[in-house]
């Protein structure tokens, strides 16, 4: 049971505890509820690996699949979102995708690295990762979603005080118009995920609407949920061990990216 997605799911709670019923939590909390009520944790070997088993009180289940990885959390990458396929393939045409960014205020020509997450995921180690990334990269931009104009205005003033002032850009948020946050990611090149708390729900839509996210294997359980989703999306080489890792790799990646356009551009 979720117990975060509903507010009568502590009420089920007691009374499952009063009838003796064994209870497994699933999707709820980025680890450990630390009660004793609950007996298991469905989860997979990549968030929650055995040698990880002292820090919950919960037993570890695992959800698995004969030979192959599956993630514990739930995606409708494959089934439920096919509507929009077409629209998304449409973005491949260059023509298209800078008209789609001109409406978003954003850069039409460079590399655009998104995160949609909320602003409770960011800390100042994601800014010093995507600061170095932007040095790398010349014609690089991070891209954020405008939650509050508080927010904004303290990541821009993140951005003045390192002198880039113009590499960051916002776009307004979108609640529940599934196909016009998928437009919106495929007018993107990747998805940098956030470190001390990744993305979770959001890495799902980002790997919808990008197919490409790149985040770091964390220790605990809520900085693995991005590395599991990446892996059972088929592109593990995109989850990495440590931030240094992932801020040499992903530079070398977009520079090459630029220099392939530009070789293109010039044929």
């Amino acid at each position: 049971m979720g117990f975060h997605q509903d507010g009568d799911k502590p009420n089920i709670l007691k009374g499952a505890i009063e009838q003796g019923a064994t209870v497994v939590q699933y999707l709820a909390h980025s680890g450990t509820t630390g009660s004793r009520a609950v007996h298991g944790l469905l989860c997979d070997r990549l968030t929650a690996p055995p040698e990880n088993q002292s820090h919950f009180s919960e037993e570890l289940v695992y959800i698995s699949e004969l030979g192959k990885f599956v993630s514990f959390f739930p995606n409708s990458i494959h089934k439920y979102h096919m509507y929009s396929a077409e629209k998304l393939e449409r973005l491949s045409d260059e023509e298209i995708r800078n008209a789609e960014r001109e409406k978003l205020e954003l850069p039409k020509e460079g590399l655009l690295i998104v995160n949609i997450s909320r602003p409770n995921r960011f800390d100042l180690a994601f800014f010093e990762m995507a600061f170095e990334i932007l040095q790398n990269v010349e014609k690089a931009f991070l891209v954020l979603v405008e939650h509050s104009k508080a927010f904004k205005l303290r990541v821009q003033a993140l951005f003045k005080d390192k002198s880039m002032d113009i590499r960051v850009c916002f776009i307004p948020f979108i609640d529940s118009d599934y196909e016009k946050l998928y437009t919106v990611l495929g007018v993107m090149d990747c998805v940098l995920d956030s470190l001390t708390y990744c993305g979770q729900t959001s890495i799902v839509d980002s790997l919808w609407g990008t197919g490409v996210v790149f985040t770091v294997k964390g220790n605990t359980f809520s900085t693995r949920v991005a590395a599991s989703l990446v892996t059972a999306f088929g592109t593990p080489e995109n989850v990495f061990e440590s931030k240094d890792a992932l801020v040499s790799k992903v530079s070398d990646i977009l520079n090459n990216c630029l220099l392939y356009t530009s070789d293109a551009a010039d044929e």
